[in-house]
């Protein structure tokens, strides 16, 4: 009614439910102003006179390989993976094509194709076919008592036949370079066979990050503040 003070709840979080939060604020931060900064730029370019003429720059990411990978590095390296079977598409398929139908003396390139790859990371389920990673993962963060160790278990069951995943190496917790993921268990790890080489992932907080969506209250404060 009118007059009724407003009130106020306060809820106590977990340290680590905090660190979450800020960062999942980070992110969305930065992914506005990204978005916002692409469209200012395209904007500037943008042109209504009709050019024939183009130049096309394809921006590779970074490969990402480090001691201990996790989920960040695994959607790095996925849009990595994405861009290289662009690249081989538009250099190494496309060009081969034009020659054949051209009739052009070449010698064959046996270019390695990471289609397997991609389709084991973002295919969608359809009958006879598994969801990709992304999308098990997705699943698993919307059951109750879900854990990283089922995540895993549910990714083998789906591609465990496929030659773009692969299991962690037994032995040392010293992890190598080389991205072998000595010393992880099946339920800790799963390897992926990419183009640019092979990474061991970690899959600890592997849920936890990808159910990071902006709380409501910190959305608001940005948005009210001045």
């Amino acid at each position: 009614g009118a007059g009724k003070a407003a009130e106020t709840t306060k809820i106590p979080i977990k340290a680590q439910d905090a660190v979450y939060a800020r960062d999942t604020l980070c992110k969305w931060l930065y992914a506005m102003l990204f978005a916002w900064l692409v469209k200012q730029i395209n904007a500037c370019l943008l042109t209504k006179a009709e050019s024939r003429a183009t130049i096309s720059v394809l921006d590779i990411f970074g490969f990402e390989v480090f001691l201990v990978n996790s989920f960040e590095q695994l959607c790095i390296n996925f849009a990595n993976e994405k861009l290289q079977g662009h690249f081989n598409a538009c250099i190494f398929k496309q060009e081969q094509e034009i020659y054949i139908r051209e009739a052009i003396k070449w010698t064959p390139i046996d270019e390695p194709d990471n289609e397997e790859c991609i389709s084991m990371l973002e295919q969608k389920a359809s009958q006879g076919v598994s969801p990709g990673i992304f999308h098990i993962l997705d699943e698993q963060c919307r059951l109750n008592n879900a854990t990283d160790a089922q995540f895993t278990r549910k990714v083998y069951e789906a591609h465990g036949s496929c030659r773009a995943l692969g299991r962690p190496r037994l032995g040392g917790r010293n992890a190598s370079k080389s991205s072998t993921g000595e010393g992880l268990t099946a339920d800790e790890a799963f390897v992926v066979r990419h183009y640019a080489g092979e990474v061991t992932y970690c899959t600890a907080t592997f849920l936890d990050k990808n159910n990071n969506v902006l709380h409501a209250d910190l959305e608001q404060v940005v948005i009210s503040s001045e």
